[in-house]
């Protein structure tokens, strides 16, 4: 009698179905047919769903690739039975929800939502298991740089090249190109490129030996340069035109003689000498040395220092709102005193010996000690203050309010030697007997004068006039 093969093929017994084994061959023939090649495309609803193997029938775990497709209502979970069956499949999950394969209590494999995997199952019975192939094979990972640079299109002399982050483009690449990306370094690149050694110094330090530099055109002046390529003969200038240079001599006027040298122009004068007569120029003048005779008209204003050599300043006179005295000389050895106008007056040294005193006004030249007046100004006088207020040694008071001193009932003065001997000395300075009117203003060289009355009356003290 007939048998059965794991994958459902019937095998035939010896000298059984005589004229009708035909038919069972050519299922069998088909069943082989979906185990090597056939595609089935199952169609999925709900959760669950069951695929089952008939002996000797065609059923759809006979297919070597299973489609999964429909809509299921969530994740769906495929028991594959017999329990004992031993197959591989290839799956392709095109549904939007996963898809659990099953075959026992054993372990189950999951495809996510449009992924393929290649499974078996192990066909052990109750606790069969089906097992993911591909999840122990290293396979690489999809790569958005990969997939990029496969979609390129190349060709011979082009490479490829990044323009973001995981995208490539393509890009000509000469054999000049590639001549200089084998280059080692960078010393190997200028012998590629033929260049020497001055193509390792600085922009701004560039040392030439040996050799000449030709084919270099004339530098416009818009460049920084001159725009010239003719070498200037002795003393000539480059000269601005408006729209560049041009070279040019200075012509010698009248009276003057120019000199043209090698590095050099000598400008001299043919005449032995002469006056400047006018100075013009637009904006300020500096650093102009004249010698002579200087004349201007309208006015000459100075922005530093007017050095004048020889000492000598000659025409209007210097006012003393401008800096001077508003004269034009002076006697020997007089004194300027200021008046409170624009002009000083003077005075003079008059007798020797004198000296400059002031008479409370002004100032004037008097001999020292030669005013015997009494109470006149510049003399002395011992004379007590008769007032309420206290003084000390340099303040000032009127004469009117100060009483002199005397001296009376001495025994005896000695001509010889100045000394008065008395056993009784009498200071007069009331406001009555002896007493002098003083004029004028007085300061106080002596001792201070006391606050009290009494005090103020004894002892005298020294004053002198001032004014």
């Amino acid at each position: 009698m007939s048998t059965y093969a794991n994958t459902g093929i019937e095998l035939i017994g010896t000298g059984e179905q005589s004229g009708t084994w035909g038919d069972t061959t050519n299922t069998n023939l088909q069943i082989v047919d979906r185990l090597t090649s056939g595609v089935g495309t199952i169609t999925l609803s709900g959760t669950t769903h069951t695929l089952s193997t008939t002996d000797g029938v065609l059923s759809d775990t006979q297919y070597a690739v299973l489609l999964f497709s429909g809509s299921p209502s969530g994740t769906n979970t495929v028991t594959i039975q017999p329990s004992d069956l031993q197959r591989v499949f290839f799956v392709k999950n095109t549904t939007s929800e996963s898809v659990i394969l099953s075959q026992g209590t054993g372990n189950n494999v999951t495809i996510a939502a449009g992924k393929s995997a290649v499974v078996y199952t192990d066909g052990t019975g109750a606790a069969a298991n089906v097992v993911d192939v591909t999840s122990t094979i290293n396979f690489q990972p999809l790569d958005a740089g990969l997939t990029s640079i496969a979609g390129l299109t190349t060709s011979a002399d082009k490479m490829i090249y990044t323009t973001g982050s995981d995208t490539y483009a393509v890009t000509d690449l000469t054999s000049a190109g590639r001549a200089i990306l084998d280059d080692a370094d960078a010393a190997e690149q200028r012998t590629t490129l033929g260049l020497g050694t001055i193509a390792t110094q600085a922009s701004d330090s560039v040392t030439i030996t040996g050799g000449s530099i030709s084919g270099i055109t004339e530098i416009a002046v818009a460049d920084g340069g001159t725009g010239l390529s003719t070498v200037p003969t002795n003393g000539q200038l480059l000269i601005g035109d408006g729209s560049g240079y041009t070279l040019s001599t200075l012509t010698a006027g009248s009276g003057i003689t120019v000199t043209n040298a090698a590095g050099s122009i000598t400008i001299a004068s043919t005449d032995a000498g002469g006056t400047v007569t006018s100075v013009s120029g637009a904006g300020t003048v500096n650093g102009l040395n004249l010698t002579g005779t200087v004349t201007t008209s309208g006015s000459l204003t100075l922005g530093g220092t007017l050095a004048i050599n020889n000492d000598d300043w000659s025409g209007t006179v210097l006012s003393v709102a401008n800096g001077g005295t508003g004269a034009s000389s002076f006697s020997s050895n007089t004194v300027l005193i200021g008046n409170g106008s624009d002009t000083f007056n003077t005075i003079g040294p008059g007798a020797s010996g004198n000296v400059l005193t002031s008479n409370g006004t002004t100032w004037q030249s008097v001999a020292p000690g030669t005013n015997t007046t009494f109470g006149a100004i510049g003399t002395y006088v011992f004379a007590w203050y008769n007032g309420s207020l206290e003084f000390s040694a340099g303040d000032t008071t009127l004469g009117s309010n100060l009483r002199p001193a005397a001296i009376s009932n001495f025994s005896s003065y000695s001509s010889s030697t100045s000394i008065i001997t008395t056993s009784n000395i009498t200071i007069y300075g009331s406001a009555g007997t002896n007493a002098s009117a003083l004029t004028g203003t007085w300061r106080l060289m002596g001792e201070p004068v006391p606050t009290t009355a009494t005090d103020r009356q004894n002892p005298h003290t020294l004053w002198v006039r001032i004014s």
